[in-house]
């Protein structure tokens, strides 16, 4: 997992939007690197071609790991919340992915994963 600044996430996130809108499901590879402390976003369509977008990340909090959300589910999650860092933790590429608010120990959201191809 990792902690990273929201705005920077939903800049990433709105890059790589303008592909995924055009995937089934709105499907964005989400890529984290620990070692490199960075997370890419990835979209690819095959007759328009591929977007990806990088951040670096405030924290890491553990391994590195890719999986796959809906990128709307992502940006929902963005705008619901209030503080201005953003926690991801995960036990694993099929399990949810649990988004935490750094500055409201009550805030919780769940994305379920989608399989990569």
């Amino acid at each position: 997992g990792f902690s990273a600044l929201k705005d920077e996430l939903q800049d990433i996130v709105k890059i790589v939007s303008i592909f995924a809108r055009n995937t089934i499901g709105n499907k964005t590879v989400f890529s984290f690197d620990a070692e490199a402390h960075k997370l890419t976003l990835k979209a690819e369509v095959v007759d328009m071609g591929k977007n990806e977008a990088s951040v670096d990340v405030a924290k890491v909090l553990g391994d590195s790991i890719e999986t796959s959300y809906n990128a709307r589910f992502i940006q929902d999650m963005i705008t619901s919340m209030t503080g201005e860092e953003i926690i991801y933790e995960t036990n694993g590429v099929t399990s949810p992915g649990v988004f935490k608010d750094i500055n409201d120990p009550t805030y919780l959201h769940v994305i379920m994963p989608m399989i990569l191809e």
